[in-house]
């Protein structure tokens, strides 16, 4: 989508699964997500990525780290073979590094933790915008949804959200991902604030939302 001054890129990412196939899908997601924003008709725009992307950047952005870093979701007979895919789908090391490496080569910079460089608060707090219901998930969070936007739009950026919350999924509407939204000051310096939604050049604001069809995640992501 494009407005005057801002581009915006809505994708979801596929689950990175527990298998070699899948594994491979992924990769070439990635490959193919970073080969995109890289390219020269996207140089000097005010663009921002955002949708499920599936990847938990660090282990800040994990309400348990130790839990999730040793969940394993291909055969264990692999565990050993395949180390860089251990870990619950989305915090696996290797989705990390290919995720910084879009980043990377599209000057781009996660704008949640751009607002918020370090969580404050507990895991009743609006820090997560995946939720496990019942089962081991429950009472678990990763943030796995996201804006991505290019550096030239840093100083515009007022607030990045996550809108829902708690171990009960307050303000999920029903799913088990939250809306997140984005606060971005106008080109002209002019800022406005409310929840309206306004995408002329002056102020523009994007709420991401999914419904449970169309998740990446579930209680258990398998």
């Amino acid at each position: 989508m494009e407005w005057p001054g801002l581009s915006l890129l809505h994708t979801y990412a596929p689950n990175n699964g527990g298998s070699e196939i899948s594994w491979l899908k992924r990769r070439t997601w990635d490959a193919d997500v970073k080969r995109f924003l890289s390219d020269d008709v996207h140089e000097g725009k005010n663009l921002i990525w955002c949708g499920d992307l599936n990847v938990s950047p660090t282990d800040s952005d994990l309400s348990h780290p130790e839990f999730f870093r040793r969940q394993f979701h291909g055969e264990q007979k692999d565990r050993k073979r395949f180390p860089e895919y251990v870990g619950q789908a989305g915090c696996t090391d290797r989705e990390r590094e290919l995720f910084q490496e879009i980043l990377d080569t599209a000057k781009m910079v996660d704008l949640y933790r751009y607002k918020h460089p370090s969580n404050t608060g507990g895991i009743q707090d609006p820090l997560y915008s995946w939720r496990g219901g019942e089962g081991k998930y429950h009472c678990k969070g990763m943030r796995i949804d996201h804006f991505i936007g290019t550096t030239n739009l840093l100083e515009r950026i007022e607030d990045v959200s996550i809108e829902g919350r708690g171990t009960q999924r307050l303000g999920f509407i029903g799913s088990d991902h939250s809306p997140i939204s984005i606060h971005i000051r106008g080109a002209d310096g002019d800022p406005k604030t409310g929840k309206e939604e306004d995408t002329s050049a002056k102020d523009e604001q994007i709420t991401h939302a999914k419904e449970s069809e169309h998740l990446g995640l579930h209680q258990d992501p398998l």
